[in-house]
């Protein structure tokens, strides 16, 4: 049988949105002891806006009281006071006489919300919720690039400098490109890479006061969507109202993607992509000076985000296409749950249990939003096969039937379903 001595350690790969949330959750735990292994020489997060709704709000309250206090001080939560209210605002976003026809304006029920932020700004959130700022338990400049079996059921992660450490417990918080993940699903197995959507997206960010003078203060400032065939444009407002966000999307003619998957990319790449869009789309455009291009990705279904000790969290177990903004709202829901079952454990011998737990309670619950975002994300650009360009059918489907069960999610009554399941799994190991 394993040891039983305590403190369990834990190995945190990735110091990201998805590494730093579950390591909040962790230092209530004195039992528990945890080091986070980041692959940069400082914390870091690729892009610029983040949105969160309901569901990921809910979520870091039980992680950490501090956290939510702190991410309301730096989160915009509406647009003009009229609007406070309203998701986004779907109207046409082509050339032709349905340009800039309102397709539907969806309303918040009461008691929901939504909000943004600049990814640097929630990241030094988090990391100001660590001890000490995170310098007594993160080691930069860790690239994993194995895992490997130890004794007493260890793991052994190795990095690229060529250093090692062995922990009780891993959790694989490293992104889309996953190392942890091959570990799990072998490096010859399809589910261990990710899939291309058939879509790519042109990021940037734009000074809020010449988006104003470009589109109008009621346009800019509140959440917009235009819509297309085989593309639109997302808008929302940022870093307390001063920036706006702007991602625009399009369908590629083909289902593979050989590039690079990040890049800078050429204005003029933008404007060929939105040819024949309307004047407001281009009218952003035009104030896009650096564009970065993404090909998104996401994960295969999976039956298990663990094995033995290790589990997988956020975008290493479950890559999300970014049309419903969910993939750091998942993180924290994970975050909530898996923090919570580890801080469960009294001895290592019951680790395996809180990793079967975890699965029980989130795969279903992620697997489902990974295929609701990409039918939305097929919806909004006209490829659905029952709406296609019916704006009356799009609305239909667009409407808050649509996501009440994304947004109105009872984050702590999935946390009490896992610990449930901990409590029967860990009978059978003792």
């Amino acid at each position: 049988m394993a040891s039983s001595s305590l403190p369990i350690h834990i190995a945190i790969i990735g110091g990201g949105i998805g590494g730093l949330s579950p390591a909040i959750g962790l230092q209530k735990h004195p039992q528990i002891s945890f080091t986070i292994y980041e692959s940069h020489s400082s914390f870091s997060e690729i892009g610029a806006g983040l949105g969160f709704t309901t569901n990921a709000h809910r979520a870091m309250s039980p992680i950490s009281p501090a956290l939510y206090e702190k991410f309301k001080s730096v989160a915009l939560f509406n647009g003009t006071e009229e609007k406070r209210g309203f998701a986004f605002r779907h109207q046409v976003g082509e050339e032709g006489p349905d340009e800039g026809k309102e397709i539907i304006e969806v309303q918040i029920p009461p008691g929901l919300e939504q909000s943004s932020v600049h990814r640097n700004d929630f990241l030094d959130v988090l990391v100001g919720c660590l001890p000490d700022g995170g310098r007594s338990c993160v080691e930069f400049g860790k690239r994993l690039v194995e895992i490997r079996d130890g004794e007493d059921e260890k793991l052994i992660c190795m990095f690229a400098d060529g250093t090692s450490v062995d922990a009780d417990v891993v959790v694989g918080c490293d992104g889309l490109k996953s190392v942890s993940r091959l570990y799990v699903f072998g490096s010859e197995s399809e589910l261990s890479r990710p899939r291309f959507t058939g879509k790519i997206a042109y990021r940037a960010i734009i000074p809020m006061e010449r988006a104003i003078k470009a589109i109008g203060e009621k346009q800019a400032r509140n959440r917009q969507m235009y819509l297309g065939h085989h593309g639109f444009m997302i808008t929302y407002a940022m870093a307390k109202g001063t920036l706006l966000n702007v991602i625009g999307f399009r369908t590629t003619e083909s289902n593979t993607w050989d590039g690079e998957w990040f890049r800078p990319a050429k204005q003029e790449e933008y404007e060929r992509d939105f040819k024949g869009w309307g004047k407001t789309v281009k009218s952003l455009i035009s104030l896009v000076e650096q564009p970065d291009l993404w090909a998104i990705f996401d994960h295969p279904p999976v039956s298990t985000y663990h094995k033995g000790r290790l589990c997988l969290l956020g975008d290493a177990a479950h890559t999300t296409a970014p049309h419903f903004g969910q993939g750091a709202g998942m993180a924290l829901e994970d975050a909530h749950v898996l923090s919570s079952l580890l801080g469960r454990c009294t001895s290592t011998s019951e680790l395996t249990a809180a990793s079967r737990a975890f699965d029980y309670a989130r795969v279903p619950r992620t697997t489902r939003v990974m295929a609701a975002s990409r039918g939305q994300g097929n919806l909004v650009c006209f490829e659905d096969p029952d709406a296609g360009s019916d704006l009356e059918k799009v609305a239909e489907l667009i409407n808050w039937d649509r996501r009440m069960w994304l947004w109105d999610y009872d984050v702590d009554g999935n946390c009490k379903q896992a610990l449930e399941k901990f409590e029967e799994e860990r009978g059978s190991f003792r």
